[in-house]
């Protein structure tokens, strides 16, 4: 008989990596563009920058407000995500030294109750937040 037990844990591996990605994504896409009616201008991109400065040892970048994710696509789940909290992290210190710590911690709240409901569980999995 047949053991489909390895293959199936493999399945759910990959269902989990992607949410995974899809939760990182939302997060910081969602965070950068909450940032908008805090900036000087629809130009101003200084939070991305100092965000894309402090985190040029990661593969992940925000470009126009977008995740760039090149993350090795065999990474394990655990050290994706060890990869992810770093970026979310150096994020919410970036927009903490533009914007304040008030403005900071209003908008992490703000994100988080924006976070797809099918997703929040990946973000406390993981501990992305």
């Amino acid at each position: 008989m047949f053991d489909w037990q390895p293959i199936l844990t493999g399945f759910v591996r990959h269902l989990d990596k992607i949410r995974l990605r899809r939760v990182f994504r939302e997060f910081a896409e969602l965070m950068c563009k909450s940032t908008m009616p805090y900036r000087d201008g629809p130009d101003d991109t200084t939070c991305e920058i100092a965000v894309n400065r402090y985190c040029a040892d990661l593969p992940i970048r925000l470009v126009a407000g977008r995740i760039e994710d090149q993350t090795d696509p065999n990474l394990r789940t655990e050290e994706l995500a060890e990869a992810y909290r770093t970026f979310l992290h150096t994020q919410r210190q970036a927009v903490q030294e533009r914007f304040g710590e008030e403005v900071a911690a209003r908008l992490h709240r703000q994100v988080l109750s924006q976070v797809n409901p099918d997703l929040q569980e990946a973000l406390e999995q993981y501990d992305l937040v």
